[in-house]
């Protein structure tokens, strides 16, 4: 072989390297730089934008306002300095340099031994998030907090989006995504599954016309052994629902003595009407 040729196999050989070495260099770049904060405080430079994510996520009648969010930030922080906060607040923030490509927030309540993710959102516009770097990157932070911070955590709860709509192309997203989350989840080495008790989310609040009850996936997964089976007893679907109706949707107005009477009777009653139905021994 002439040094001609070795030249023009050595020259080629530089074209292909040089060709894919951005696009090698960008997918460890974007590996490198996808970083999960914790946002504790209302003031947190990240909070904003990480609410209009949430707010171009999340559908209007699903979601709570962004002053409401806030508020809450603000009355843990301050609950928490003074050392009378009922639950630990994980409003988690996933980064791709300054940007916010992804958020998760989720909330711990030490006295029922439960956590209930409230929402996760990823930027599906970014490049970084098209293939799970940011949901893979918060669950594997709360799996870590899960581990090494409350070690007394037992389960955790969620809501997903219903997909009996009658909507195909509605129902076949709200599917995917259920195999989605599991599959995330499952990565984390918590296996999820739904408790079908014909649940609803309750209303966010009774004084606006424009909210109603929305049909829901009720899932949850232990984060202790034993593992799930296919059904859970009774006894364990009535201390996850009522969870969720006297402290996750319970606490909405505790601002407000006259709303948060009045709100706290109408979620007993969704309470009731629900763990009445359930069957007298396994679900």
């Amino acid at each position: 072989m002439d040094i001609l040729t070795i030249a023009t196999i050595i020259g080629a050989l530089a074209a292909v390297v040089a060709l894919f070495l951005p696009w090698v260099a960008r997918k460890l770049r974007s590996k490198k730089m996808m970083v999960v904060k914790r946002i504790q405080s209302p003031s947190d430079q990240d909070l904003i934008p990480a609410l209009e994510l949430y707010c171009r996520s999340i559908p209007e009648n699903e979601r709570d306002s962004q002053e409401t969010i806030v508020r809450w930030l603000q009355e843990i922080e301050i609950e928490t300095k003074e050392g009378r906060c009922k639950l630990k607040d994980y409003f988690l923030v996933a980064k791709v340099g300054n940007r916010v490509a992804g958020l998760l927030y989720g909330q711990y309540y030490p006295n029922r031994g439960l956590m209930f993710v409230s929402f996760m959102a990823v930027d599906r516009e970014y490049l970084e998030t098209r293939h799970c770097l940011a949901s893979t990157a918060l669950l594997r932070y709360l799996s870590r907090e899960l581990r090494r911070g409350l070690k007394t955590c037992e389960g955790i709860v969620f809501e997903l989006e219903y997909h009996g709509s009658g909507n195909k192309k509605h129902d076949r997203t709200c599917r995917a995504r259920m195999r989605h989350f599991r599959a995330l989840a499952r990565t984390q080495n918590l296996a999820v599954k739904e408790i079908e008790v014909g649940y609803r989310q309750p209303k966010l609040s009774l004084w606006e016309g424009n909210q109603k009850e929305e049909r829901q996936h009720l899932m949850y997964g232990r984060t202790k052994p034993p593992a799930l089976s296919t059904t859970i007893s009774r006894t364990e679907v009535e201390r996850i629902l009522r969870f969720l109706h006297e402290d996750i949707y319970g606490d909405h107005f505790e601002d407000d003595p006259g709303r948060d009477r009045e709100f706290r009777l109408y979620l007993n009653g969704l309470y009731r009407k629900l763990t009445a139905n359930l069957p007298l021994d396994r679900v």
